[in-house]
């Protein structure tokens, strides 16, 4: 039982190394965040001052500002807040800190960092004098932009045959707007800018629930774990190659398990020592105390089965043998009738019997003991 335990122990703790091999040192990375409600930063964006670095890759460095606001800064475009991340499309949101973007967007360029422009939303900035714009078309006015003067609008680049409806309103600049179709359905491509990388290439394992990470080594190549995904490898040749050498230590510990179920079961079901003593006291009491004695065993009627006897006109249906030795009645045996019951046995079986216990062995009707067996007779 002890050797069972500590096999089933064994197996578990070597199942769980084959389950997280290719991945242990990637689950020590945990995400962190410069408050509670900033989004998780996570490989291969990292906060140096939180994460070790093993934890991110090079060039993706965030920083925590004094208002506790997740940053990132771009070498030739200053600082944004990072507003969230979208990890599986390798995108990431950025607004201006200062509440206009557009105006930051006229001179953005992302050369230097590992971020670049996936696609673009393409607006026309409106001059329009005060009031006009609202009124009419109901459009949101770009406060950074407009003067005492005029207000700045922005109205995408399909929808320039609105100026036909506008009265004094210039097309003044383009603005071209980092974004997707997601951020102009919401109302948000004014607000914050969509910025894609390539490398490193997470997104495969992303999609399948993976935990991206850079494996031991110089090289800094990517690997994939939690669940074990490697990025080179198909789902089944992963199962062959990672489950095979488990399998017999699963197999191992369901067998310790059953065994050590089965071994319980029949712990279970054996009788005590108690309870065998108990038993045969009831299969053979004591003859002194509950048996019968013989003058009154002597007096039980008798009868004996000759050649030409038929045996059926003595023995009931289903009574053509003994039920003490479950040998069936011959010519020449001695039957001994119990006046109790009518039930008849050999004679020695049941003489033996009622030596030792005063019961029919088939109905168990009491039979009279001793002084009052004879004075019946």
């Amino acid at each position: 039982m002890i050797m069972g335990s500590y096999l089933i122990l064994f197996s578990s703790l070597v199942m769980s190394q084959c389950y997280l091999s290719g991945g242990s040192r990637q689950a020590e990375c945990q995400p962190a965040k410069c408050e509670s409600n900033e989004p998780n930063v996570r490989f291969p964006f990292s906060l140096p001052s939180q994460q070790d670095q093993r934890c991110w890759y090079p060039g993706f460095n965030l920083s925590c500002d004094d208002n506790s606001r997740t940053v990132i800064n771009l070498p030739l475009s200053g600082t944004f807040v990072v507003q969230d991340f979208y990890y599986i499309n390798q995108t990431i949101w950025l607004r201006d800190p200062g509440d206009c973007l557009p105006q930051r967007l006229l001179e953005l360029n992302t050369s230097g960092s590992n971020l670049m422009v996936g696609s673009y939303v393409t607006f026309a900035l409106l001059d329009c004098p005060i009031g006009t714009a609202g009124r009419q078309l109901g459009l949101k006015r770009i406060s950074c932009l407009s003067s005492g003067n005029y207000e700045v609008v922005a109205v995408p680049t399909e929808g320039l045959s609105v100026l036909e409806n506008l009265d004094n309103c210039t097309h003044n600049r383009t603005l071209q707007v980092p974004s997707i179709p997601k951020d102009l359905e919401s109302g948000l491509a004014l607000e914050t800018m969509a910025l894609t990388w390539n490398l490193p290439e997470c997104a495969k394992c992303e999609k399948h629930h993976g935990s991206c990470g850079i494996k031991d080594g110089k090289d800094r190549r990517i690997t994939c774990s939690h669940p074990t995904y490697d990025q080179r490898l198909s789902i089944f040749e992963q199962i062959f190659i990672f489950g095979t050498p488990c399998l017999p230590l699963v197999m191992g510990f369901v067998f310790c398990i059953s065994k050590t179920m089965q071994a319980a079961n029949e712990d279970a079901d054996r009788p005590s020592a108690t309870d065998l003593e108990h038993d045969q006291h009831e299969q053979w009491p004591d003859s002194s105390t509950t048996g019968m004695d013989t003058p009154s065993i002597a007096s039980y009627p008798k009868i004996q089965i000759c050649e030409n006897t038929t045996l059926s006109h003595l023995v009931k249906p289903r009574e053509d043998m003994c039920a003490i030795c479950l040998l069936d009645y011959r010519t020449n045996d001695t039957l001994k009738i119990i006046p109790e019951c009518d039930h008849y046995f050999h004679e020695e079986c049941i003489d033996r019997w009622l030596r030792t216990k005063a019961t029919c062995p088939l109905c168990r009707k009491r039979q009279h003991h001793k002084q009052s067996l004879s004075q019946s007779d």
